[in-house]
């Protein structure tokens, strides 16, 4: 296969759950895929600043927050921060819920108030449940996704009167609130319309 690019996840990927650092195997194999003159991508949950170096391989670019905001060495490929009427009715709907909604932009990211599951699932990407004092600038920036530690059976609830979020989810006491017409596979799509590319050379 002639392999142009090439997009890993981070969490239970790259890096196993717990671990600080990539298998030496696996990142033999990515050096030689580079070598090849693949480019290698990262297509995670994680915002930008919470990417960490993966043993000594450059990528060249990453896909964050699910899919919804790319960049590569020249800057952003493309950006869809959440509508903010939806952004807000979500923070809402959980707050009556009880459920504190922590809200990412690409350099910062903070929670209205602390829960103890929104804490164990930042924790797994070597995060916390940090309470933001000025919250409400926060949600004045470009907010990329939603936190929120809540269960299968709460999400119509706290998706409810929205109409342009979705929820990514990879753990069944958390989930994360994206744009709908966002997604791992749309932004790739983006990136390989940035450089020209065929899904087939993915």
């Amino acid at each position: 296969m002639d392999c142009s690019i090439a997009f890993f996840d981070i969490d239970g990927t790259l890096l196993d759950f717990g671990a600080k650092d990539i298998r030496p195997a696996t990142e033999r194999a990515m050096k030689a895929l580079q070598a090849r003159g693949c480019k290698l991508f990262l297509a995670t949950g994680r915002p930008p600043f919470n990417i960490p170096r993966l043993g000594s391989i450059s990528f060249d670019g990453a896909l964050c927050f699910n899919g919804s905001y790319g960049y590569d060495s020249e800057g952003a490929i493309f950006s869809h921060p959440i509508d903010k009427t939806d952004m807000r009715k979500v923070i809402e709907n959980a707050r009556s819920l009880g459920i504190p909604a922590l809200a990412a932009t690409p350099s910062r990211s903070g929670s209205n108030f602390y829960q103890d599951t929104l804490d164990e699932y930042m924790r797994i990407s070597g995060q916390v449940c940090n309470v933001a004092p000025d919250y409400e600038a926060l949600l004045e920036e470009d907010v990329y996704q939603l936190m929120i530690g809540a269960s299968p059976e709460q999400e119509a609830a706290i998706l409810a009167g929205t109409a342009s979020v979705s929820v990514a989810r990879w753990w069944d006491r958390a989930m994360d609130v994206i744009p709908a017409d966002s997604g791992k596979a749309t932004g790739i799509e983006k990136i390989l319309e940035r450089y020209g590319l065929e899904r087939e050379n993915v």
